[in-house]
């Protein structure tokens, strides 16, 4: 698959790489490439692929800027999740954003990542498929707290299917609730009210949303992978 990439881009590849500091050869042996991939990426003869931007990603570089000449929009809590980022899938490897909010999985509150940035990471495309997700709708999250315990500990980092709208199971969602992006187990009842339960129900009780305020409940995707540190 062919990376949609604007013609300003060598010329912003160029500026971010002098306002790091870095010669051509610096650069590319931090990027993972040879200086002649490098040179002809800045002089606009080539385009990186998924690989590659992945990264340029990981040296603080912003792709969606370098891909389109905007910066990532963080005007919003909700607009990284909702607004659909730059999404790169060259066949092989997607760049997939970690959305610049965490998923409160306390008692609440929505928190701001300190450095306010979208960062990306690299996964190979066929496993996201093997998963039963399409690329394009995967972003990745921070959990913060303690309400899913031991399915998921502060400071872990989950995969959300942003493709899901709506409840279809039991299972693990980043929901949208009274203004709050969080990450619950949701429970459909028959009378058409949902319980938000915590795994950890030592602690936490569950949230009945009474059936007549289910509508305000968005369902911002459902989380089908964690890891974090050990």
């Amino acid at each position: 698959m062919s990376l949609t990439i604007d013609p300003g881009f060598p010329a912003r590849l160029r500026d971010a790489r002098k306002k790091m500091g870095l010669s051509q050869k610096e650069i590319a042996d931090r990027a993972g490439v040879s200086l002649p991939s490098w040179e002809k990426y800045e002089a606009g003869k080539s385009r990186p692929g998924a690989e590659v931007l992945a990264g340029i990603g990981k040296l603080g570089i912003d792709v969606h800027q370098l891909l389109t000449g905007d910066p990532a929009d963080q005007a919003t809590a909700l607009a990284p999740v909702s607004g659909a980022p730059i999404m790169v899938d060259d066949g092989r490897i997607a760049i997939v954003p970690r959305i610049g909010t965490r998923a409160d999985a306390g008692p609440g509150a929505l928190v701001q990542i300190a450095d306010g940035d979208v960062s990306y990471f690299g996964f190979h495309s066929a496993w996201l498929r093997a998963q039963g997700v399409e690329p394009s709708s995967v972003r990745l999250l921070d959990i913060h707290g303690d309400s899913m315990l031991p399915t998921f500990k502060d400071g872990d980092t989950v995969l959300v299917d942003t493709g899901i709208d709506r409840i279809v199971d039991s299972r693990i969602y980043a929901v949208v609730f009274s203004g709050l992006l969080i990450v619950k187990r949701v429970i459909l009842k028959r009378d058409g009210s949902v319980i938000l339960r915590s795994d950890n129900r030592d602690i936490y009780e569950d949230e009945l949303v009474p059936s007549g305020e289910v509508a305000e409940l968005h369902v911002a995707g459902r989380v089908f992978w964690a890891g974090g540190s050990i």
